[in-house]
Order: structure tokens, then C-alpha cells, then sequence
């Protein structure tokens, strides 16, 4: 069977001389072979249909019979044919065509049946939320994703649906009669009242397993209590992510897992087995070299942004021809908005982007941007862009084979090798991996708010009612119930917190009321001295307790506040660089370096971490403070504020829907006075960009912006 395709892909003009011949050695085997291998020989024929002219009928029964129903021509063929195809087509969608996996699927879901869906990639699991979600048939639906990238990505692609349903991806937006809402875990935990939801959607569930399955990742508690809490609502599930082996529901019983390697391209793997980051660099040089020569794209996998960074400049030095008007444009862009010597307005010059964590988010979607729509060439990343975000590459590069230190397991590999083709641009796709390849073993994904395993944490615990708590959870917990300083409804509120930590910080301050009144009972904005000591505290009850050194760019407390104090004097971001730059022991060796280390900070302290942590803070001393008729303190106000960056509440969350700071601040004489996110978008889609103070590319990202809104 393996002659089939190797015959196809070394023996074309044999083949063009003779195609029914060999359109019949792949019809024999056709019941001797698995799906997945047969359907590799069609995607191999639809790659070579030049081959096959005249025969293009017995081809397309082919098609239809391996089930790629997407590829099939409903104008030639059988009327058997025909209705076949027809009959994969979801009434809810024009001009769309299932394949027969996501029919059924879809079909399940249609039924009422919760379901889990473990599938490749390319396998069109999105377009089944699509289909559903277009019948209709629910008021208030729920979509939970890992990333704002792909929140952003989940609400641009529903946007078909705006005539029917308000999408709502920001805390601050009401609600209507018929609503969408697309959230990632923490955020939809924030939301205050919630309707009854019909229907909910976990995008890559796996991460609902302890730690996300490769480990560390403490954002699977938000999302497990958020799966509590929404089959509580009685909504139908529908859970998809990638290949696994199984899933643990417990408790969840009455869900069907649907497991499949259906796919809808093929990935030819080729393996080099490199060692030496010379070798490496040289042979990475050679596949882009050839991308170039053949007017190819490709996505370059790297373990971390430091390595990206390096590949980046490697690439920069050696290529040659990369540059374009298109490119000088948006290197030049890069350059006014941040800083000329950064790696990211150097790479754009030359065709090439870089995306990972310590990119500004509206410029990680204008580079993916701007890679599917051929601008760029090459697309530097790290895994923050295997989790979902749609991309178009017939070449994928794995570069590295780790995700910082950790080697990449076959779960990931086959996540980050299914981005390579895509579904009528790229049939075939190619992925490159510099090292052996991962053991062929899945993971089993554990739910920990179902199973209530072993490794279940109290946090996960307490939201789950007594009457479904097991004697082994009731344990765990009793600890918790029995003291007396926090009540328990406090602590599940903090439930992204650990209720041991919880507790350790009320005791202390319950020990020394008065002391600790003076440092916590600030209201609004603290003065200098309550801020260090309010970060001093965090630090030591929150961050050091699970943490030893340097954390995401800050080594202690009076840093922390040193950080927050510059920031609330909204510094410009080139004066964010400069002062990144001139931090003694602390300085930044360089632009790029700075930006690192500004994006670190904003993105995990500012935006996530501090919120948690100083709304934790805020609520225990409220009550401690409360309970013992002493003075106060409210957070509220600073939190907002630092989680806006200190700067307009509506720039930040224009920045998620992909508008830059720096383009909000030219048109910020739109949003005077508003407060409301849906009023400034209204506003913006009436905005004629052409009479703005914007240049080329800006009118092209905010247009970019636009779409979808």
C-alpha cells in the first residue's frame, strides 16, 4: 500500500500516461486499508489533479466515498452522489459542506447529547459550534477559550450571527434578549448576572486536567469551577480539543467522548535528527531559502520568546531579497508605535514576524494577520499560537523540540504539525522537526470538578455541593469548614486562590489588627507608603509561598510597587523602554530586552496576576476589618486601573478586539465621555478612516479591526 503513495510522489509522468491504471490500484485497496491512510491517497490525488484529467468522475466518487464530502463536485457524478453530498450540508450554513465526521458530531449535538470531541486540527471542530449555534435553537450560550487571541479570533468568526445574538467578550457589556458569550475561564467567572445558559463550549478541554496536562498551569481551576458551575446551569456541553487517549468525567457521566483521527489534509513529516545549533541554523536556512524560491509560506516553532528572538535575528543576517514595500510599511509602523532597534520592527522589514507572550496582543493578531494574507513570510512563534489561532502555512518548522525546558511530548507535536496545510489552499503540508520524534502516547485528560480525584484541589472543591462531594472530598475540606477566621463563601469567592493561603493571611492580620489597619485600609488609590506595604504583604503570602526569586520579572514586593508607581504616570511606551533600560542591577541590556520584560510585566502582573491577588487582599480585609468596627479599606478603583494600565478602560479592551494603544489615542476624541465598549465600537464603525490622522497601514488595521465587529 505504501507504493501507492510513494509512487505518486516519484512517479508523475507515469502516472499521467496511464491514470485510470492507477486510479484502480487505489480503488482495490480501498477496503484493505484504514481511513486515515486511504484518505491520505485522496488528499495526494487532489494535490495532482492535473494528473487525473478525464477522469475526474472516478475521482470524485473517491472523494465521496472517504467521506471529505467538502471536496466532492455536487455538478458531476451520480444523482446517489449528489444527494449524498447534499446530505451533508447543515441547513444552518450556505454554502458549506460537512465531511461525514463532523455530521455526525453535529448530529449528536442536534440530539441534545453533551459531547467531547478528540480530533486532529484541520478536523473543523470550530465549524460544528458554527453550525450549531445557527439553527438557532438556544437563548444564551457560553464559549470558553484559553486565550484572548482566540477570543478574539471565536468572536470575529461568530460575528455572522450579530443579527440574532449580542456577543459579549467584555465584563462591562449588558446583556440582551438573545446572547453569546465568549470568555476565557476567569473572565466568565467575573461575570455578574449571568441568564440561564442553553449551551456552553470548552475550546481544548484538555486543559481542564490538573496543571493543563503539562503541568504548572494553576488556570485549570478557573476552568473546572467554571465547568461546575455551567452544568449546574443545566446547559448541553460540547468539549473539543485535540488528539487524546480518553477522559476521566466522573460525575459527568451522560457525555459521549468521540475520539477520531479524521483528518482533512495530510502532513508529510520529515524528520532531521539535528543537534547542533549550527547544523540547525543551517538547515532552517536552507527550508526558508527554499520557501522563498518557491513562494512559500512557513510558521518557524521555537520553545521560547528568547529563542524566537535568536531565530529572528539568525534569520535577519542570512536571508536575503525579503524586503518589500508592504514590509518597509510595516516595519516602519512597528517603529514609530515602539522602537527601531526592537527585533520585532527589524523582522518586519524583511517579511518576517514574531509571535509569542511578550508581544503587545493587537500586534500578535496583526502579524497573524498579515501572514495569512501573504505579506509576511515567515512567522516566528512560541506555543502561544498552537492553541487555536487560524493560520495558513503549508510548511510548519519545529525548531525546537521543548516548550522552555520541557521536551514536547506527541500531544504537542501533533498540535503544533497540524498547523501545517489547510483545508482547499493547502492539501498537503509539511512538517520539519530538527529532533527525534515524540513516542507515539496520548494523554488521559482527568476532570478534576467531575472526577474529584486525588489531585483535586480544595479550591476546586468548595464549589461543588455537599450532596455531590465524596467522603475522600469531604475530608479534604473539613480543615476549611472547621475554622472560624474566614467564612467559607469568602474563601470560594477567592476561588482562584488556594483557601490555606487564604487563611495564613487573615491570621496574620487578625493577630495585629491595628498595624495592619493603618497598611490595608486605603481606599481608592493608596499613598506611596500603603502600596509597598501592600505589595510587600502580597509578596509574601501570595508569591513567595509557591515561588523562590525572580517571578515573571520581579524579585520582591518593593519592586512590584516601584513597577506599579511608574506605570500609574502613564509613561509613553518609548519612555517605558528608557526606563526599563535604567534600572541598576534590574536594567534591560537592550530594546529588545525592555519590551521583554515591559510586556512580562503588564501582561502577567497587571493584567491577571495583581487583579486576583489585591481583589483577594481587598475582601479579607474588608471583612476582618468589618467584623472588628474598624475602618475599612476598597480596592476596587486601583484594581481597574492597574488592569487597564492606567489608562483608558476602553483602549484596553479595544486592544483585545486588535486596535493598538496607540491608534485608540489618535481617535480617542471618538470615546469622550463614553465608558461603553459597544457605543465606542458603534462610533468606530462610522468613522471614515480616510479623513483621520492615520496612515496607510493604520487605516489597514483599524479596517482589520472592523471586521468582525
Amino acid at each position: 500500500m505504501n507504493d501507492l503513495l510513494k509512487d505518486i510522489k516519484t512517479k508523475k509522468e507515469e502516472i499521467r500516461k496511464s491514470p485510470f491504471a492507477f486510479l484502480q490500484r487505489v480503488n482495490a485497496i480501498r477496503n484493505n486499508c484504514d481511513s486515515a491512510y486511504f484518505n491520505k491517497i485522496i488528499f495526494y490525488l487532489l494535490d495532482n489533479k492535473d494528473l487525473f484529467l478525464g477522469y475526474e468522475e472516478i475521482l470524485n466518487s473517491m472523494i465521496i466515498n472517504a467521506g471529505l464530502y467538502q471536496y466532492a463536485d455536487e455538478s458531476i457524478g451520480s444523482i446517489k452522489d449528489s444527494l449524498c453530498i447534499s446530505l451533508h450540508k447543515p441547513s444552518s450554513l450556505n454554502d458549506v459542506t460537512f465531511h461525514k465526521e463532523q455530521s455526525e458530531v453535529l448530529q449528536y449535538i442536534l440530539n441534545g447529547q453533551n459531547v467531547a470531541v478528540s480530533a486532529p486540527t484541520s478536523f473543523g471542530k470550530s465549524k460544528i459550534i458554527d453550525a450549531v449555534l445557527a439553527y438557532k435553537k438556544f437563548t444564551n450560550i457560553v464559549i470558553i477559550v484559553p486565550t484572548i487571541a482566540l477570543l478574539d479570533e471565536t468572536r470575529r468568526r461568530l460575528s455572522f450571527l450579530s443579527d440574532s445574538y449580542k456577543i459579549i467578550s467584555q465584563l462591562s457589556q449588558k446583556t440582551s434578549d438573545k446572547n453569546i458569550f465568549v470568555f476565557t475561564a476567569e473572565r466568565f467567572n467575573k461575570y455578574e448576572n449571568l441568564p440561564r445558559i442553553d449551551f456552553f463550549v470548552i475550546d481544548e478541554f484538555y486543559k481542564l486536567s490538573s496543571g493543563g496536562i503539562d503541568g504548572g498551569d494553576k488556570r485549570y481551576i478557573a476552568l473546572n469551577q467554571a465547568l461546575y458551575k455551567l452544568i449546574k446551569h443545566g446547559a448541553q456541553a460540547y468539549l473539543l480539543g485535540p488528539n487524546i487517549n480518553n477522559v476521566v468525567t466522573g460525575q459527568f457521566k451522560n457525555i459521549h467522548f468521540f475520539s477520531t483521527d479524521f483528518a482533512t489534509v495530510a502532513t508529510e513529516i520529515i524528520r532531521k535528527n539535528i543537534v547542533k545549533d549550527e547544523e540547525k541554523q543551517k538547515e532552517l536556512l536552507k527550508i526558508c531559502t527554499e520557501c522563498i524560491k518557491n513562494k512559500e509560506q512557513a510558521l518557524i516553532f521555537c520553545k521560547s520568546p528568547s529563542s524566537a528572538n535568536a531565530i529572528a535575528s539568525f534569520l535577519l543576517a542570512s536571508l536575503q531579497g525579503q524586503e518589500s514595500r508592504q514590509s518597509n510599511v510595516v516595519s516602519d509602523l512597528f517603529s514609530s508605535m515602539y522602537h527601531k532597534d526592537w527585533i520585532v520592527s527589524k523582522a518586519a522589514k524583511h517579511s518576517i514576524a514574531i509571535h509569542h507572550g511578550r508581544i503587545p496582543r493587537s500586534l500578535a493578531q496583526l502579524s497573524v494577520n498579515l501572514f495569512n494574507d501573504n505579506i509576511i513570510k515567515f512567522l516566528i512563534c512560541t506555543s502561544t499560537l498552537i492553541e487555536g489561532v487560524n493560520t495558513t502555512a503549508k510548511k510548519v518548522i519545529i525548531y525546537d523540540n521543548k516548550i522552555n525546558k520541557k521536551p514536547i511530548d506527541f500531544f504537542t507535536f501533533n498540535n503544533i504539525k497540524g498547523r501545517s496545510g489547510r483545508m482547499f489552499k493547502h492539501f498537503i503540508g509539511t512538517a520539519y522537526i530538527f529532533a527525534e520524534q515524540p513516542q507515539n502516547t496520548l494523554p488521559t485528560v482527568d476532570i478534576p470538578a467531575m472526577s474529584q480525584s486525588a489531585n483535586t484541589p480544595p479550591s476546586i472543591l468548595l464549589h461543588i455541593s455537599d450532596e455531590e462531594l465524596t467522603d475522600n472530598s469531604k475530608q479534604k475540606l473539613e480543615k476549611i469548614k472547621k475554622q472560624t477566621v474566614l467564612p467559607v463563601q469568602l474563601i470560594k469567592k477567592n476561588g482562584s486562590v488556594e483557601p490555606e493561603i487564604q487563611i495564613q493571611f487573615a491570621e496574620e492580620i487578625q493577630k495585629n489588627l491595628s498595624h495592619y489597619s493603618g497598611i490595608l485600609s486605603w481606599e481608592g488609590f493608596p499613598l506611596s507608603s500603603q502600596l509597598y506595604d501592600t505589595c510587600e504583604l502580597l509578596w509574601k503570602h501570595f508569591v513567595s509561598i509557591e515561588n523562590r526569586g525572580m517571578v515573571y520579572g520581579i524579585a520582591n514586593g518593593r519592586q512590584l510597587a516601584k513597577k506599579l508607581t511608574n506605570l500609574s504616570k502613564r509613561p509613553t511606551f518609548k519612555e517605558k523602554i528608557y526606563n526599563e533600560m535604567h534600572q541598576g542591577q534590574y536594567s534591560a541590556g537592550d530594546v529588545t530586552e525592555a519590551i521583554d520584560k515591559i510586556m512580562i510585566f503588564e501582561k502577567h502582573w497587571c493584567e491577571y496576576t495583581l487583579g486576583l491577588y489585591l481583589s483577594t487582599m481587598d475582601s479579607i480585609q474588608k471583612y476582618i476589618f468589618q467584623k472588628n468596627n474598624i475602618k475599612y479599606g476598597s480596592y476596587a478603583s486601583y484594581i481597574s486601573a492597574v488592569e487597564c494600565l492606567f489608562s483608558n478602560p476602553l483602549f484596553q479592551a479595544l486592544e483585545e478586539f486588535g486596535l493598538p494603544y496607540q491608534i485608540s489615542e489618535k481617535i480617542s476624541y471618538l470615546f469622550k465621555g463614553l465608558n461603553d465598549i459597544d457605543i465606542a465600537i458603534s462610533k468606530i464603525k462610522k468613522l471614515d478612516v480616510t479623513q483621520c490622522n492615520l496612515s496607510k497601514i493604520e487605516q489597514y488595521i483599524v479596517k482589520k479591526t472592523l471586521h468582525g465587529l
